[in-house]
C-alpha cells in the first residue's frame, strides 16, 4: 500500500519537507481545536499521532480491532452504523465522546474502519476517510452550531481530498442534522 494522497495546497509548494500533517496522514480540523482527521493508517500503531498530541481516536465503522487501544490508553470509541444502515442511531454517543475527549484530554482523531478488503488494497469498497470526515462535520453542526456546508467546508479545507462533499449519503445526513438535530 501507498501512502495517503490528497491536493497540494498552494502554501506547501514552497516546503522543503511535507507538513507534519502530511506525514502523519493526519489534518488538525482548523473550526475545533484538538479534533483531527486521520487515515487508518495513522492510526494503526498510533505512533506519530501520540507524538503530535492526539489522546483518544474515534472510530467510524464497524470495529477498531487493527488498532492499537494502549497508545491512547484505551480511549478509543467505535461509531458503528445502525443494524438497517442509518447513521444518526448511533451518533449521540459518538458526539458526547468527543465533547468529553476534547474538554478532558485535549486531543482526538476521527478515523475509519470502513474499506476496502486486505486482498484489494483496502481501497475500493470502503467509505474511508469521508466517514471520518462526516464524524468531523457531525460534531460541529451539533456542538458549534455550525451548517451542515459550514462543517463540510472546515472539514474539506483542513483535510482536502477526503471525499466528505463528493459522498451523498453524508451529505444528505449533515443537512438532516443540521435540520433536525440527534
Amino acid at each position: 500500500r501507498g501512502p495517503t494522497h490528497r491536493p497540494v495546497r498552494s502554501r506547501e509548494l514552497d516546503e522543503d519537507v511535507a507538513p507534519a500533517e502530511l506525514q502523519l496522514h493526519a489534518s488538525p480540523i482548523a473550526e475545533v481545536p484538538g479534533l483531527w482527521l486521520a487515515s487508518r493508517d495513522a492510526c494503526v500503531d498510533g505512533k506519530a499521532l501520540v507524538e503530535a498530541g492526539v489522546k483518544a481516536i474515534a472510530v467510524f465503522g464497524p470495529n477498531a480491532d487493527w488498532l492499537d487501544r494502549d497508545s491512547f490508553g484505551g480511549r478509543v470509541h467505535v461509531y458503528p452504523r445502525a443494524e438497517n444502515g442509518a447513521l444518526i442511531t448511533n451518533l449521540k454517543e459518538t458526539c458526547d465522546f468527543l465533547t468529553i475527549t476534547l474538554d478532558d484530554y485535549g486531543a482526538v482523531a476521527c478515523t475509519s474502519d470502513e474499506r476496502g478488503s486486505d486482498d484489494d488494497g483496502g481501497s475500493a469498497s470502503g467509505d474511508g476517510e469521508a466517514g471520518a470526515g462526516f464524524v468531523c462535520a457531525a460534531y460541529m453542526i451539533i456542538a458549534k452550531g455550525k451548517s451542515a456546508q459550514e462543517a463540510a467546508d472546515a472539514v474539506e479545507e483542513s483535510r482536502p481530498g477526503c471525499g466528505l462533499k463528493a459522498h451523498d449519503e453524508f451529505m444528505k445526513n449533515l443537512r438532516f442534522l443540521q435540520r433536525n438535530g440527534i
